[in-house]
This record gives structure tokens, C-alpha cells and sequence, in this order.
């Protein structure tokens, strides 16, 4: 018997650490679950957790791992053993991390571990809980090709959102960090040329010079300051990232924030409306399920928020009651969820909920890039135009001097 080290989530969504005793990486995985528990990471005592893992590893790689799932669904239906076709695909993937653990997962296979029992013990960390769930439901119904098809929509749906969303994040950060350059440059190295010049000239300069030149003096005196600041802000927030009440605290405040905070509610309504249609239809218990599309979202608020709604269900609610009750969702999501409820065809309702909550992602960015980008040109623009204007009313008042 070995020790091995783990990072689990209990049935409320907590992250817990601790050991066990198991004969393999594999049996301590059946054990972690038979408890009730989900690995995250998993590891030999004496080893290091992978270094690419949800934690260290910024989350799967949903492109990657819909390419696999593709993969799996063409060879199965071509045929081909199970194994075989795990070795395959590892020998055709371009992702390292899956390649490695496809590598491993392939061993498993021949010395006779089951597919689904090989990727939760060797996956923890890279996989998300949604692929290990529905490959076990995919085995106990005999009909992995299908599961994996549906998987490899269901991640390709993720891929593209998740997308959406880091492009209206991206285009206000990148313009606002080039804007704020051009600023430091002409602040240390052009408007002090100038502020010379105007000086020695010894002539009464107007009061949008005077303020510039006082903003690029007081610049050069404190830029070492404000440089420190700004780089212990982003320490600050990093490891706060590291910390479960530190990323719920960036996570509410991410919320929030104008514009940004409406997408990531959008974004994770449509997350967690298709990953509980593509976990039911795969054959997972309610419970299950919901626990699973809780943990897929990437909002740690709102996935702390929603964690309860598992428990909710256990005492005999139905899901929209229990998400009425929580009110981590939207209202027009919760409804749609009762009359899927109430019609029988909650899978079909919930597909058509993602459907609708992706458009209205697209759109929401769509009008949130239509309404930022001419918001920071015209920033940059006055900020600029501020500084031309400072300087050639200062070079006029020179001229009249003369």
C-alpha cells in the first residue's frame, strides 16, 4: 500500500486536501469517489502535484480536448478496440499534456484498467469533470462513440464562448495598456523637452501648460512609486487568484464591473445550461449532473453561489425551485427550466436555453466592443489632444512675447 496526497471538491463544492492509503493511482481515485469526492489533483506523496493542472494550468484546453473526443468518436465507430484506439490518438495529438496522459492511459488499458477508471485517476487536474462523468455513463450504457460525439460538440460550444468572451476582455485591456504607454513616454521624455524650453523663455504660459507641465514634473518625480504600485497591485491580485476567498472576492468584483460583468452572467448561464443537457443526456443522475455543470463554471462567485443547488435537489426541490431559491441564474433562465420540468423534455429546454444565452452572448459583446471602442478612442483622443493643445498655446505664447 502507497500514500497518496489529493485535492478533492466535496458534495457542497469545497475544495478539501489529505491523504490516503491505495495500491495505485487508480484505486485511490475509486476511493476518493466512492466517498463522495472529486479528485482534482491527485499524486504519490512524495511527488509533485502535475505542473499543468487547473490550478497552475489556467483550466483545460476545451479545443484540445473536443479534437480528442472527435478523435474517439470516429475510430470507435470505425471499430476499432478501445485501446487501439486510445493509442492512436495519442500518437496523433499535438497537445503534450493529453499526449502524456493518453500515453499512460493506453499502458492502463493493456494491463486491463477501464477506460473511464484510467482517465479519472491519470486525468485529475487536466480533464474536466464533465469528460470523466459522461465517459463512465458512456461505458455503463454501452455507447461511448455517441458519448464522445456529444462531447466533442458540447467542448467545441465551450471553446467558442469562452472565445467571445476573452475578446471583449482583451480589446478594452490592450488599448487601455498602449494608451497608457504612449502617456508614460510623452510624460517622462517629451512634455520635460518642452517644459525647458518654456521656461527658460520666461514667459506667461497658459493654465492647460501649467497643468501639464506640473503633471509631467510631478510623473518624474514619482514614476518609481507608481511603477511599484502598479506591479504590487498585479502580485496582489495573482496570488489572491491562488486563494479560494481570493478569487471569489475578483471573481464578485469582475461581476460588477459595467458591460463585462452583464457577459460573464450570460456566459455562464449558457456554460452551465449546455454542460447539464450534454451530462443528462449522457445517462447522469440529477445530482450529479448539477454538481458537475456548477463546477464548470469559470465565475468562482457564482460557482460558490450555485453550489447549493446539489443540496437543494437532495432534499426533494426540483431544479428550478432550487434555483429560484439561489438566484444565481437569471429569472428567464429559472423559468425555462420549470416548464422543462413541468413538460417532461427538460433536456430539450436546456439545449434551447444554451442556444439562446450563446446568441445573447454574441450580441452582448458585439454591442459591448460597438460601445467601448469608439469610448476609448475618444479617451486616447482627448488625452492627446489635451497635451497638443497644452503645448502649442504655450508656443503661441511665446510667439507674442517676441
Amino acid at each position: 500500500m502507497s500514500q497518496f496526497k489529493y485535492t478533492a471538491l466535496n458534495g457542497t463544492g469545497k475544495r478539501i486536501s489529505g491523504r490516503l492509503e491505495a495500491r495505485s493511482v487508480s484505486e485511490a481515485s475509486s476511493a476518493l469517489r466512492g466517498q463522495g469526492l472529486v479528485p482534482l489533483r491527485l499524486a504519490p506523496a512524495g511527488e509533485r502535484f502535475a505542473f499543468l493542472d487547473t490550478e497552475l494550468g489556467g483550466g483545460p484546453n476545451y479545443k484540445a480536448i473536443a479534437m480528442l473526443c472527435g478523435q474517439f468518436s470516429i475510430l470507435l465507430q470505425s471499430g476499432l478496440p478501445l485501446a487501439r484506439a486510445v493509442e492512436l490518438s495519442s500518437q496523433h495529438c499535438s497537445n503534450r499534456t493529453l499526449r502524456r496522459l493518453l500515453r499512460n492511459v493506453a499502458k492502463d488499458m493493456k494491463g486491463g484498467q477501464s477506460m473511464s477508471g484510467s482517465f479519472s485517476a491519470r486525468g485529475a487536474g487536466i480533464l474536466p469533470e464533465a469528460f470523466v462523468e459522461m465517459l463512465y455513463a458512456g461505458e455503463a450504457a454501452g455507447n461511448l462513440s455517441a458519448v464522445f460525439a456529444a462531447m466533442r460538440d458540447h467542448f467545441d460550444r465551450q471553446k467558442k464562448a469562452a472565445a467571445r468572451v476573452r475578446a471583449a476582455m482583451f480589446y478594452p485591456l490592450f488599448v487601455l495598456s498602449v494608451a497608457i504607454m504612449v502617456v508614460a513616454v510623452m510624460m517622462s521624455v517629451v512634455v520635460p523637452r518642452f517644459a525647458v524650453i518654456f521656461r527658460d523663455a520666461g514667459a506667461s504660459l497658459p493654465l492647460p501648460t501649467l497643468m501639464l507641465m506640473n503633471t509631467a514634473s510631478f510623473f518624474q518625480r514619482h514614476w518609481k512609486k507608481a511603477a511599484f504600485l502598479a506591479v504590487t497591485l498585479v502580485l496582489a491580485a495573482s496570488i489572491a487568484r491562488r486563494t479560494e476567498r481570493g478569487k471569489i472576492l475578483l471573481a464578485r468584483l469582475e461581476l460588477q464591473l459595467p458591460i463585462l460583468g452583464g457577459i460573464q452572467r450570460l456566459h455562464a448561464a449558457g456554460r452551465f445550461a449546455d454542460t447539464l443537457a450534454a451530462t443528462l443526456s449522457a445517462g447522469l443522475p440529477m445530482t450529479k449532473a448539477v454538481f458537475i455543470s456548477v463546477q464548470a463554471l469559470e465565475n468562482a462567485f457564482l460557482r460558490e453561489q450555485a453550489g447549493v443547488l446539489r443540496l437543494g435537489i437532495e432534499a426533494g426541490r426540483s431544479l428550478a425551485e432550487a434555483m429560484r431559491e439561489n438566484r444565481a441564474f437569471p429569472e428567464i433562465f429559472v423559468d425555462m427550466c420549470s416548464m422543462g420540468e413541468r413538460s417532461g423534455e427538460l433536456e430539450r429546454t436546456l439545449r434551447a436555453a444554451a442556444a439562446y444565452y450563446d446568441a445573447e452572448l454574441d450580441e452582448a459583446v458585439s454591442r459591448a466592443l460597438s460601445r467601448l471602442e469608439p469610448a476609448l478612442l475618444i479617451l486616447i483622443a482627448g488625452i492627446a489632444g489635451f497635451i497638443v493643445l497644452a503645448i502649442y498655446m504655450a508656443v503661441f505664447a511665446l510667439y507674442g512675447t517676441l
